[in-house]
């Protein structure tokens, strides 16, 4: 049996090369059920949507990771949506992904991810969205900081408060108005 397995994954992964159409795509994944182990099946299955990568969208390869038998062939899957699919890739499309992620960690690598890809692109609200999502404290307070002296290069007062108050809620209000006057006046 040990012996056929190899031969089996080696016909299965070259079946699945030629996969170029969802049709096809969807033929690869029915093949991935005759493996024995969930490990297997989701291995099988990365390879078909790395295959077909021109003709699967970012919704589609997203969905398919949801019914991954195992938690890390999933997030793989996922980072893999991510990073490899055609540039069709938006912001709104990569938050969407970026929250789709099991494990904080690799969520927030997701949206450091994002943060990064659409620097020059992204308003302050945009990247303050990405940093509220966070879902470990440092890193929280890494990007909101981030948003803040990186893209807020001037900011209006309300967002420069709106910000400072997220960075630090227990600031009072005169702390918070010094602290944006300083930000907006080094400009």
């Amino acid at each position: 049996m040990k012996l056929f397995m190899p031969i089996f994954i080696l016909f299965n992964v070259a079946f699945c090369a030629s996969a170029q159409t969802p049709s096809i795509l969807k033929t690869c994944l029915k093949e991935t059920r005759r493996f024995t182990t969930p490990y297997d099946r989701d291995q099988a299955a990365l390879q078909c949507v790395r295959q077909s990568r021109r003709s699967v969208g970012l919704s589609a390869c997203l969905s398919l990771a949801n019914k991954l038998e195992y938690t890390n062939s999933a997030e793989d899957l996922r980072m893999y949506c991510m990073n490899e699919l055609p540039k069709t890739l938006t912001i709104d499309s990569c938050l969407l992904a970026s929250n789709s992620f099991e494990f904080g960690d690799n969520g927030d690598d997701a949206r450091w991810n994002c943060i990064q890809r659409f620097n020059r692109k992204l308003t302050v609200h945009q990247c303050s969205v990405f940093a509220d999502r966070m879902k470990y404290p440092a890193n929280l307070d890494r990007a909101r900081s981030y948003c803040l002296s990186e893209l807020a290069k001037n900011p209006t007062r309300k967002e420069c408060l709106q910000i400072v108050h997220k960075l630090n809620p227990t600031f009072d209000l005169r702390a918070l108005h010094s602290a944006c006057d300083a930000k907006i006046l080094s400009e």
